[in-house]
């Protein structure tokens, strides 16, 4: 009798005695007449690479990795110890075993679908092959912890999925040039859209800028006239608050001057009585008898004195009157005069500012009436384009296109050639060309090209002094004239 510990990863089984089937455990008591082992649970990788078949009979292969090991739980591994416990995982036995269910499974699947739903579903192909190969395991008590299924592969000879790849990359690169030049098509588009809208945003800004400008210039001239207005009112009223004033201090000064003067009078008139009445007293006290007898006298005297002073200070009072009737007088001449340049100032301005009206609208109808004449103009030219170009249409269609012949039939219909001849003949009437012709006798011969050369001298040399009066230089020898040379120079004038 022993007692058994298993690690944690394993299982403990007992067989025999006391026990009716198996007994699993993680540890415990073998009894006499008992047996035990201990089996693995953990997790095996099984690579494989199937080979199935769609429902078009295509092959292909499906490389898979499935990581497959004893469910945890009791009656799984009851199964498990039953069937495999004493196999190795990595054994033959189990290896084919597993195989067997995932190939069995995998064809049966990819035989109901074809390739293009294997290629496009792969998702829900993997979860129907787990799913199917999970119910075979389940007998055996194993359950798949991962499956991890591969990218489909050709088989040997076959060519399906290259040619899809290909298939899928050319309709991936298609497709990005597709994308590349709409979106190169969008963005010219859009930028030129932006571009308009940026001109058409600018010219409206512009167009307001200048509306606005205008409205302001017209206030600025609106309140600069209200300036000028109310300036020439407020001068006006400081000229003649001036003038007003002016007189106002003349004739205050001449009421000052008349208080004055009449102040003067009776300070005058008041010294000299009580010069009088001082020299009387005294004469008085002096002798009364003089004093009574002169005293009639005196006062004659005084009265006759007082009487000239009166006369005077009225002659006084006269002239300052005078004087301040001729004041104001002038000032309301000056008034007046003023007032007169005020109305004629204001009379100026208006006459100026209808005149100045009167020929801004004369200018504006002016340039209204040259700018129709030139629109009708312009109109009239453009129709007589039209026809034109319709008339030369018409006349190419009816030379079947040629425009050369239509050109012509143009030319000789509206008399160019002959317009041309006659400025041709123009051109040379009047001409006297001088035209100098001569043989050297020796056409259609090279044998003696250097007599053909000095036997054409001569005639050279006379004909430059015909036609420019310059003579050969003295030094340079003349050809004798024998038979067979060259004759005289001919001139022929042609008119």
């Amino acid at each position: 009798m022993s007692y058994r510990i298993s690690n944690p990863n394993q299982y403990l089984v007992r067989t025999g005695a006391f026990i009716e089937d198996l007994k699993l455990s993680k540890k415990g008591w073998v009894l006499p007449g008992q047996r035990f082992s201990f089996f693995d649970i953990t997790p095996a990788n099984y690579t494989l690479n199937l080979q199935a078949m769609s429902a078009e009979k295509l092959e292909f292969n499906l490389p898979a990795v499935f990581t497959i090991g004893p469910k945890d739980e009791p009656s799984s591994l009851t199964r498990y110890a039953r069937l495999l416990s004493s196999k190795d995982k990595k054994s033959d036995h189990v290896q084919d075993i597993v195989r067997g269910i995932i190939e069995g499974e995998t064809r049966v699947i990819a035989a109901g679908m074809t390739m293009e739903e294997i290629f496009q579903a792969r998702k829900g192909f993997k979860d129907q092959v787990i799913k199917n190969v999970q119910a075979e395991l389940e007998q055996f008590g194993l359950f798949i912890y991962n499956a991890n299924v591969k990218q489909l592969q050709d088989t040997q000879g076959s060519e399906y999925f290259a040619y899809m790849r290909m298939k899928t990359h050319e309709g991936a690169v298609n497709q990005a040039k597709v994308d590349v030049a709409e979106a190169k098509y969008r963005g010219d588009v859009g930028a030129k859209e932006r571009e308009g809208l940026t001109r058409r945003e600018n010219a409206k800004i512009e167009t307001e800028t200048v509306v606005l400008e205008n409205e302001r210039k017209a206030d600025v001239a609106k309140a600069e006239m209200n300036y000028a207005t109310q300036k020439s009112e407020f001068e006006r009223k400081t000229k003649i608050a001036a003038i007003e004033a002016s007189q106002a201090a003349v004739m205050r000064e001449a009421e000052l001057q008349k208080e004055v003067e009449e102040r003067r009078m009776l300070s005058e008139t008041e010294r000299q009585r009580v010069t009088l009445v001082a020299k009387a007293t005294a004469e008085l006290e002096a002798s009364k008898a003089k004093a009574e007898a002169q005293l009639f006298t005196a006062q004659k005297v005084a009265e006759a004195e007082l009487y000239q002073k009166t006369k005077e200070n009225e002659a006084i009072k006269v002239k300052a009157d005078a004087k301040l009737v001729d004041a104001q007088k002038i000032a309301d001449g000056n008034l007046y005069k003023s007032n007169k340049e005020y109305e004629a100032a204001l009379s100026g301005y208006d006459t100026w500012k209808v005149e100045a009206d009167a020929k801004l609208y004369k200018i504006q109808k002016e340039a209204e009436a040259k700018l129709f004449s030139k629109q009708k103009e312009a109109e009239g030219l453009l129709e007589i384009y039209n026809a034109q170009a319709k008339g030369l249409e018409s006349i190419v269609k009816a030379f079947g296109g040629n425009t050369a012949a239509a050109l012509q039939y143009v030319m000789i219909d509206r008399g160019i050639y002959t317009e041309l001849a006659r400025e041709n003949a123009s051109a040379i009437r009047g001409l006297s060309p001088k035209i100098t012709v001569w043989n050297t006798g020796a056409e259609g011969s090279s044998s003696n090209p250097i007599a053909n050369i000095f036997q054409s001298l001569p005639p050279l040399l006379s004909t430059i002094q015909d036609q420019t009066g310059i003579n050969p230089p003295s030094w340079l020898a003349e050809m004798p004239q024998t038979k067979g040379t060259a004759p005289n120079p001919k001139t022929v004038l042609k008119s």
